[in-house]
């Protein structure tokens, strides 16, 4: 999941990509974006959120690689500047033997 704050609580056009940084692994990717509010900690906060699942297909890769995730965003943000972070969770289905 990565996610975000700013002050406003407008609409936002936000798009994920993800790509490696070395070889060809497959990577397939789909993702929700999410817009509310918080109440943390006792203050009011637009948030903005992208929940994803992200499937590489690295038997075909050719070396080792590492993943960066971008997130874009459509509109005007100068106002209300967002940052990003996130976290993940990894799942080795197979094994190369």
């Amino acid at each position: 999941m990565i996610y975000g704050v700013n002050g406003d609580p407008g609409t936002y056009a936000l798009s994920l990509s993800v790509s490696a940084s070395a070889g060809t692994p497959t990577i397939s990717v789909k993702y929700l974006a999410i817009e509310g509010h918080t109440y943390r900690p006792n203050s009011d906060s637009a948030e903005h959120s992208i929940i994803a699942k992200v499937i590489v297909d690295a038997s075909s890769a050719g070396s080792d690689f590492s993943l960066t995730a971008s997130v874009k965003c459509g509109n005007s943000t100068t106002g209300a500047p967002m940052t990003f972070s996130g976290d993940y969770v990894g799942l080795l289905v197979g094994a190369i033997n």
